[in-house]
Formats: structure tokens, C-alpha cells, sequence
């Protein structure tokens, strides 16, 4: 892992290496019940929960301070999801109208108990001491974090038929329903930084323990360290969402050929935070948006295997809670800093598409798409200028407008009775409105996160007489902006990457019991960050800089399945 100034000079360079571990569990229960036929009841659960520890130790020379480094990290996270939802599905013979509602409730709990980041500095790998000073900072400290968040939901449709309509015109149908959520969520951080307890009395050679030592109970003292709360305003946010929304559509399927979707959605969304920032100023958002998002999709029947169809609706991106919040967290993977911004505007997004698409056999489809998308507001991960002693600073912006336009294709085709080929591919090209930001390297860059192009592939061979099937998947993506540079840095770029994946899965006892074997990542390329100097959104190992290299893993998976 490196960093480079605009002159292509090493600011730091350092090698991770990282060991984890890490368990899952995962639970689910669904029942139906059925009155009578036109009537249904489901009710689904789900329960997730996953912990791991992490720990890290970096080693290498920072160049912008003149010394050698080895620094440590450790986590334990713990996630718990937990979703229930209800479902009623009525269908009324005589009317024909179908009705349908859903009600869920969620909650979800991240907890990281303990936090650790320790950091040694010297002039080289065999001269270090502890980076520790008078003042308790980040470089010897423990996290304590704590966010749950608590989800609720109501839906609502109707499918009305209208009959009063004479059928010789087609037949047509109209829809409309509602839905709301409420979300809250509390988000609660602690820092604790160690310090030189007392500079006169200090015993230096603390400083060289190594680091499984250097903390002990018996170091807390007057010679030794103390440990002070360093927790500020923005480690706290209390955040909140409301959601309501109805719609009106309807369906017309005039004549054998023409068929038209066309309605609108209405939503009023209410966002609400109350935190701080670290120099202590408030934070306090409470904003409500109306957006009418209308939408209107067209169906012609070129033949009775072949649809062309034209569409056009308008969205809306809203940011995340997480954006919003001025919490600063540190990333020790990444050496970055990751800070909200609560001044976040929501992207409005304007969508056309064209494509038209056959079906030559039961099972096979051929599509080609011509799609474009305007954006307002549009949000993208942005480096901060100041970049101290190898912290990086990161945030979220919102940049005036951008837009995206391209093709797509997509197949699956059956070759014989046991090859099966399917896939998709889009090409995709995307502009950004920089003008009048001097704050930029590349104005002629792709949005952030956009790749030029995405291919998927696979091919799967079943033997239905053995209860066989064999799949093969590739996957690549084009170069794409993981964060938007500035002035003094260029865009870091994720670089292309194939990956391949096989499975094989057996099915025995009258396919009551299934076998899956599975590898992912076939060949484990590595995955690579760079620093595109260039400017050309591709990388050359000649003119720009890989700042990220990650060996990444060759995973293989056993997993076995009964149905009773």
C-alpha cells in the first residue's frame, strides 16, 4: 500500500498483513396458510448474525516524515439482522380485483466492543518506539462503537380491472397503492487515547515493549501512560427517516400488438439527524422532500416472439444516514478518514431506455438496449486536500450534473439438451459536469463508480437422468473512479479484474438431499488501486502509480442441503 504526490514521489509505503477470522449464523422460518383459494397469508423471519476479528500489522518506510513504521490493528465486529414480514395475497372472482399488503419489521446492530490502533516509529525497522506523546491522539487508542437501527414497514396495492371498458379496445387495468417506512437509528462512539502520563517522570524505555506489553495495568501510572477520554461531539448521532408514498398506474394492452404502462409515483421523505462536528459546532437537518416521479413504459408487438419497447421515468438517489454524519472514522486499511457531509442534496434522476428483445424458444431470450441517464445533484466520494502525516481524508460531495448513456445485451441460449450459455454485457460511457471547480484533476473523467463496460458469462451443463448440474461464471468490469482526486491528487482508479467461479451440486433421494462443491475466484488476480496520472481512465504501469495491491483469495466452499 503507497501514496504519491503530483509529482509521482513515494509519500509512504507500506506491506499489510492481515489475519481474520470469522463465524456466521443464520436462521429462517416461513409458514403460509391458505383460506380457501383465493386467499393467502405468508409470514417470513429471517435472522442473521456474523462476527469477526481482525487483526493487521503494517510495516514500511514513510517518506514524507523520514522514518520507518509498524503499526497494529485490531477489531472484533459483531452484525445482528433481524426481519419479519407479513403478506396477504386476495384475489374477488367476481370483480376480479386483486389486493395485496405487506407489513415488516427490522433491526439491525453493529457493534465494535474495542477498537485498537497502536503505531511504532523509528529510523529503521529495528530502531522503533512507541508513538506516543503528551497529548492522546489516534495513534495509540481504542474505539467503542455501537449503531442499531430500527425499521418498520406498511404496504398496499390494488389490481382493478376495467371491465365497464368494451373489450374490443384490449383489455386494460388499473393499479394503484401505498407504501411507508419509518427508520431510526442511534449511533453511539467512545475514543480513548493513550498519552505520556508525566513528561518530567516518564520512563523512556517504555516505549521499546513490544506491543502485547506495552499497555499492561501496571504502565498506567505517573512513569508510565494515561488514558484519556478523547471523544468529541460528531461520535454521536441520533438519525430518523419517514417515507410516504402512493401510486396510480395503469396497464393498457390495446389491440394484439400495443401494450402501455403509464403512471406516477408521489413521495414525501423526511429526513432528520441531530449530531455534531469535532470543533463542537451542531448539527441539525430536518428536510422533506415531494417528488412527483412519473413513468411511462410502450410495448409493440413486432411479431409474436419479438417486443420493442420504449421507456422513460424519473427517480431519485437519496443519501444514506452514514453520508449525512460528520463522524470521522478511521479506516486503518485504507489509512483514510471517512467523514460525512451534512449538506448532502438527493440526485434526481431523469431515465430513457430503448430495447427490443426476442424469444426464440421456451427458455432462450435475445435483447439489445439503448439506455440514458441524466443526473441533478448526482453524490461521489471525493479526497479532501489536507492530507497530514499519511492520513487520508475523504468525504461526499454533491457535483451539479452528470449522465451516462450506452447498450446493453443480454442472451440465453440453449445448446442442445444439457448446455445452457447465458450472459449480459453493457457498454457504458458517463460525463461530468466539473466546469468552474478548479478543484480537480481530470475534468474529462467518468462518474465515480461508473466501469466503461460490464461482462457477465455463463455456461452450465446439466444431467437431468443423474440429478447433475456443472456451472461455469466469468465476470470483468472495466476500470472505474473508487475516489475522485483534486488539485494535489490524482483519481484512484480500481483497475479491471476477471473473476471466475465454478460449482458443482448433486442432488440424491429423489433430489431431498443436495451437495454443492464451489470455487470462487478460480485464478485470484490481484485486486489493484491506483492513482491514475495519466488521466486516460486505464492503467499503465509506466505512468501511474498502484497505491493498493491486495492478494486476494482462492475460496472453496462445501455446503449441503436436506428438504424434508
Amino acid at each position: 500500500k503507497s501514496w504519491f504526490d503530483n509529482a509521482k514521489n513515494p509519500m509512504f509505503q507500506y506491506v499489510d498483513s492481515a489475519y481474520e477470522e470469522s463465524v456466521k449464523l443464520g436462521a429462517l422460518l416461513n409458514l403460509s396458510y391458505k383460506l380457501r383459494d383465493n386467499h393467502k397469508i405468508t409470514l417470513k423471519n429471517t435472522i442473521n448474525m456474523n462476527g469477526e476479528d481482525v487483526m493487521t500489522l503494517r510495516r514500511g518506510p514513510s517518506q514524507a516524515e523520514g522514518i520507518y513504521k509498524r503499526a497494529y490493528s485490531y477489531s472484533y465486529t459483531q452484525n445482528r439482522m433481524m426481519l419479519s414480514q407479513l403478506n396477504g395475497e386476495h384475489f374477488l372472482p367476481k370483480s376480479k380485483i386483486r389486493l395485496n399488503w405487506e407489513h415488516s419489521r427490522g433491526f439491525v446492530n453493529r457493534d465494535i466492543p474495542d477498537y485498537k490502533n497502536v503505531e511504532y516509529r523509528g529510523t529503521s525497522p529495528e530502531n522503533l518506539e512507541l508513538a506516543v506523546i503528551n497529548t492522546a491522539n489516534e495513534n495509540a487508542a481504542r474505539l467503542f462503537t455501537n449503531l442499531t437501527e430500527r425499521l418498520s414497514t406498511y404496504g398496499y396495492s390494488a389490481s382493478i380491472p376495467l371491465s365497464f371498458i368494451d373489450k374490443k379496445y384490449g383489455v386494460h387495468t388499473f393499479k394503484a397503492g401505498g407504501f411507508h417506512q419509518f427508520k431510526d437509528r442511534d449511533f453511539n462512539a467512545r475514543m480513548m487515547g493513550f498519552a505520556i502520563a508525566r513528561i518530567s517522570s516518564f520512563d523512556h524505555s517504555l516505549r521499546t515493549l513490544p506491543v502485547d506489553q506495552v499497555f499492561n495495568y501496571e504502565y498506567m501510572s505517573v512513569k508510565g501512560f494515561r488514558l484519556n477520554d478523547i471523544t468529541n461531539p460528531s461520535h454521536k448521532y441520533d438519525a430518523s427517516s419517514k417515507l410516504h408514498a402512493g401510486y396510480a398506474m395503469f396497464e393498457n394492452n390495446v389491440g394484439t400488438r400495443w401494450k402501455f404502462i403509464w403512471g406516477v409515483r408521489f413521495e414525501s421523505y423526511n429526513q432528520q439527524m441531530v449530531s455534531g462536528t469535532r470543533n463542537g459546532e451542531e448539527v441539525n437537518i430536518n428536510t422533506t422532500f415531494n417528488d412527483f416521479l412519473p413513468s411511462a413504459n410502450i410495448v409493440y408487438s413486432l411479431t409474436s416472439k419479438t417486443n420493442l419497447r420504449a421507456g422513460v421515468s424519473k427517480t431519485v438517489s437519496r443519501p444514506e444516514l452514514r453520508e449525512l454524519a460528520p463522524f470521522s472514522f478511521y479506516d486503518f486499511s485504507t489509512f483514510s478518514s471517512l467523514e460525512g457531509n451534512s449538506n448532502l442534496q438527493r440526485a434526481v434522476i431523469e431515465n430513457y431506455d430503448l430495447r427490443i428483445e426476442t424469444y426464440p424458444r421456451s427458455g432462450e431470450v435475445l435483447s439489445a438496449a439503448l439506455f440514458y441517464k441524466d443526473f441533478t445533484n448526482p453524490i461521489e466520494l471525493l479526497l479532501a486536500n489536507d492530507i497530514s502525516l499519511g492520513v487520508i481524508r475523504r468525504t461526499f460531495v454533491n457535483l451539479p450534473r452528470a449522465k451516462s448513456y450506452g447498450i446493453e445485451f443480454d442472451f440465453r441460449k440453449n445448446i442442445g439438451k444439457r448446455f445452457t450459455t447465458f450472459g449480459n454485457f453493457s457498454y457504458i460511457l458517463s460525463d461530468i459536469d466539473i466546469s468552474g471547480n478548479n478543484n480537480k484533476w481530470n475534468e474529462n473523467r467518468p462518474m465515480q463508480g461508473q466501469s466503461p463496460y460490464i461482462a457477465n458469462l455463463g455456461v452450465l451443463y446439466a444431467v437431468d437422468k443423474i440429478n447433475l448440474d456443472v456451472s461455469l461464471l466469468y465476470n470483468i468490469y472495466g476500470d472505474r473512479v473508487y475516489n475522485v482526486g483534486n488539485s494535489s491528487f490524482p483519481d484512484i482508479y480500481e483497475a479491471a479484474r476477471h473473476v471466475v467461479d465454478v460449482q458443482v451440486s448433486k442432488r440424491f433421494f429423489n433430489k431431498k438431499l443436495e451437495t454443492k462443491i464451489s470455487i470462487s475466484d478460480l485464478f485470484a488476480p490481484d485486486l489493484v488501486f491506483y492513482m491514475d496520472f495519466s488521466k486516460n481512465s486505464r492503467y499503465n504501469k509506466t505512468d501511474d502509480r498502484a497505491i493498493f495491491r491486495y492478494k486476494m483469495p482462492r475460496v472453496f466452499s462445501l455446503s449441503v442441503n436436506y428438504k424434508l
